[in-house]
């Protein structure tokens, strides 16, 4: 059950598990009606359309991070997506984001949204490892500026995906965390080095997915896992510390759009306002 997560659950290592191509699960297409609370497999729905059942009252948030820490339990340990799972802090910024939705408040577009950062990335109560023995497990105590503009968003921050070491691979394969496999097919690689949010956004463990770029990291976990990529120009979004451009990674045709630069939605959620959380300065 999901109240028997630890409040962080470290996620991931060991070898690639040795599975048949049967055992990876077939997506469904995602329905483009709005569904009821008792027939959506509401991990599959995009991040517009579970804006759009909170604004209805068809399901909650709360329903919605149970459905996809669920999710995550039983897809974790054959996909080794994330490395790293906090499921109360989770229900906690659920609850919360439920409370705004009952007074019909909501704290901005992405307000109950689940989204996972890619472990190269900072976010407050969570180590950063950067797919590296090298790297300590101290607690970062500030987020980085992107997660930080999510949280002013509402966003309900799941944990940190895999990366490959420091970022600098194609595949998402370290011995710290063990390898992470392609969404669709064990047999296959996930790419990198975003190969946890590629694999997240396609299994539907978080419709947006964190991730960085500065060589391919978002654009070859996106093609390889069946999945929309972003990549903005170099400095939309402010990036400390500097691991290349970062965007999103999402599932469905609804979310690209939200990702688009011209669309003014995600982009400027987390568009460049100050290189760190902790200065006052900020740039527009």
């Amino acid at each position: 059950m999901l109240e028997s997560f630890r409040s962080r659950q470290t996620l991931g290592g060991g070898s690639r598990v040795d599975q048949s191509r049967q055992a990876t699960k077939a997506l469904d297409k995602p329905p483009t009606n709005l569904p009821s609370r008792m027939t959506a497999d509401l991990t599959q729905l995009s991040a517009a359309e579970l804006v759009a059942g909170f604004r209805a009252k068809a399901f909650s948030p709360i329903e919605v991070a149970k459905a996809v820490l669920e999710r995550i339990e039983l897809l974790q340990p054959h996909f080794n997506a994330y490395r790293i799972i906090d499921a109360e802090t989770t229900l906690e910024q659920a609850r919360a984001s439920e409370s705004r939705w009952v007074r019909a408040a909501p704290l901005g577009v992405l307000d109950g949204v689940p989204v996972g950062v890619k472990d190269l990335l900072h976010v407050r109560g969570f180590p950063t490892r950067k797919g590296s023995l090298a790297t300590s497990d101290v607690i970062q105590t500030e987020d980085c500026p992107a997660a930080a503009r999510l949280r002013e968003a509402g966003a309900v921050i799941l944990g940190k995906t895999q990366t490959a070491e420091f970022g600098q691979r194609a595949l998402t394969e370290t011995k710290l965390a063990g390898v992470t496999p392609n969404a669709w097919d064990l047999q296959y690689v996930s790419g990198g080095s975003s190969g946890g949010a590629g694999v997240a956004a396609g299994l539907g463990l978080g419709p947006l997915q964190v991730g960085t770029d500065g060589g391919g990291s978002i654009r070859n976990p996106a093609a390889v896992n069946g999945v929309f990529g972003f990549k903005t120009t170099f400095g939309r979004v402010a990036n400390d510390p500097p691991n290349g451009s970062l965007f999103v990674l999402a599932y469905t045709r609804s979310d690209r759009r939200c990702m688009d630069e011209r669309s003014g939605l995600v982009s400027d959620v987390v568009r460049l306002r100050s290189f760190s959380p902790s200065r006052s300065a900020l740039r527009q």
